[in-house]
């Protein structure tokens, strides 16, 4: 992907794109490299007369990813739910896929959070509030807005589960993929609505005491709520900390705090039954270890090859579908 190095040219062809649609192509503000994106690289700048822009770059060959999110933040956007608004989206910004958007006013939800404030006891509340909110979207309407796009990967959780046993060949797979079966029988049913994915406090943005955006939809499926409100509790449970390693007890009993608040307020909201939550924290416990291994033997990077975190997913997958997964993770360890 494009480095620092090549930040004149990311300029000039961002500055060239906006200009063929129409927009302002002056920089008041010229792009600069902005932390976080996972496998994008992010950038901020302000052109003559507009406000605060994102250019967001995807890796080479996932034009349709680029078009796909681009499609959902604005069918979300049309409904009135507060994502970044999408200005432009193409197949070649320094030979990568791009889209830029409007910047969204605010920090992220976890500055109520780290450090301590009076803002914290909020938090749980704000988070379930905007995700209830989202969970009532016409998700019919989302996926008319994608028919036909390619994202490069499935995005109902069953689609996913199939995709993980064809890439589960070896013979040590076979509890991973008896796993995978298991939890591919029970992510079936219900009433789908637009899942997040990774709707944590970093991707929840705010602009003093309201709720500003919504940000990083690569992860969006197309689910039951418990689906998504489930990843939420594994990812709140067991999720590496990085950061200072004298502070990373604290974070994590923040984020198992923050966890718990969360599905108490979501409960509070809309109520669920806590045997089917359980249920789909398993399912997507299987679904990150699965990707786990499929990525390790592809020398990618994914954030549940921690062997600390791999091994507590497996616990819970064992806890409610009795199987053990364990001499399937070799390759994490």
């Amino acid at each position: 992907m494009t480095g620092a190095a090549s930040l004149a040219s990311v300029s000039a062809a961002l500055a060239l794109r906006l200009a063929e649609a129409g927009h302002t192509s002056v920089f008041v503000e010229p792009p600069s490299p902005v932390s976080g994106g996972r496998d994008t690289l992010i950038y901020s700048f302000r052109t003559q007369g507009g406000g605060p822009q994102i250019l967001r770059l995807f890796p080479s060959g996932s034009v349709g990813r680029a078009r796909f999110e681009a499609a959902v933040q604005s069918a979300v956007a049309t409904q009135g739910y507060p994502v970044p608004q999408v200005v432009l989206a193409g197949d070649d910004i320094a030979g990568l896929p791009f889209m830029v958007m409007e910047r969204v006013p605010g920090e992220p939800l976890a500055s109520w959070i780290v450090p301590p404030g009076p803002r914290m006891l909020r938090a749980p509340r704000m988070l379930a509030e905007a995700h209830v909110a989202l969970h009532a979207l016409d998700a019919g309407a989302v996926q008319a807005a994608v028919e036909g796009l390619d994202a490069g990967k499935p995005h109902r959780p069953a689609e996913m589960l199939a995709r993980r046993l064809e890439q589960l060949d070896r013979p040590e797979d076979t509890s991973l993929r008896r796993a995978v079966e298991w939890a591919r029988e029970r992510a079936v049913g219900g009433d789908d609505v637009v899942c997040h994915g990774d709707f944590h406090p970093f991707n929840v943005l705010v602009d003093g005491d309201s709720l500003s955006g919504v940000i990083d939809w690569t992860d969006l499926q197309f689910a039951p709520r418990e689906y998504d409100v489930a990843r939420n509790m594994v990812l709140n449970d067991h999720v590496p900390m990085g950061g200072p390693l004298l502070g990373r007890p604290f974070m994590a009993a923040a984020r198992r705090w923050l966890g718990r608040r969360y599905v108490t307020e979501y409960q509070r909201l809309h109520p669920l039954s806590s045997e089917t939550l359980q249920c789909w924290a398993a399912v997507n416990a299987v679904l990150m270890l699965a990707q786990a291994v499929v990525q390790r033997r592809a020398g990618t990077t994914y954030i549940w090859q921690d062997a600390r975190a791999a091994g507590a997913l497996a616990r819970r997958v064992h806890a409610v579908a009795g199987i053990d997964v364990l001499p399937s993770l070799g390759v994490l360890s």
